[in-house]
């Protein structure tokens, strides 16, 4: 049975660095995006988006919310989402490499084509490590929700113990693929 993994928790508590660990200790396994806050003297202004190839744009920012859709005090750049995000996980796709995908939210859910490849990504046969928003949200409740999806729940005093459980299921499922395929 594939690893659709989500990886939930309230801000601050460690997705994206838990997210990251896996990443590092599996290099070549995964395909997909992940998201950096953007700071300026100390204050986050922003966020980028970044897939596994390099591409980078910027996802949202604060001075974008004047003329973009907004979450919170942040304009959010739906095509940022679309050229980067949904080309990702389109490739990931193509590529039959697992999945990575940090972070299912509002911002990322302004772009209606970038929920279908989520959707499609879900229903299909890959591996997948995602963070999701923790709070109540239509989309991410559909993709909780869903049947074989796995929603673990990272705070402070679990972080360690819940990446290391991220680690060891993903080492155990690419021994068992790298097995088969040889």
């Amino acid at each position: 049975m594939n690893l659709k993994l989500l990886l939930t928790g309230r801000p601050g508590t460690g997705k994206t660095t838990a997210i990251k660990r896996v990443l590092a200790a599996f290099p070549d396994q995964f395909a997909g995006i992940y998201t950096e806050e953007i700071r300026e003297h100390g204050v986050r202004v922003g966020f980028r988006m970044c897939d596994l190839d390099g591409n980078v744009g910027i996802l949202a920012h604060l001075d974008y919310a004047r003329t973009m859709p907004r979450v919170a005090a942040y304009g959010v750049d739906v095509g940022v989402v679309d050229q980067i995000g949904t080309a990702a996980v389109r490739r990931a796709l193509e590529s039959n490499r697992a999945l990575v995908i940090d972070e299912l939210a509002p911002m990322e859910f302004y772009s209606p084509a970038f929920v279908a490849i989520i959707h499609e990504a879900f229903a299909s046969p890959l591996d997948l490590l995602a963070g999701i928003v923790y709070r109540r949200d239509r989309v991410a409740d559909a993709i909780k929700a869903r049947d074989g999806v796995e929603v673990l729940t990272l705070t402070v005093p679990t972080r360690a113990q819940l990446t290391d459980l991220l680690l060891h299921r993903f080492a155990a499922r690419f021994t068992l693929l790298n097995n088969t395929l040889s």
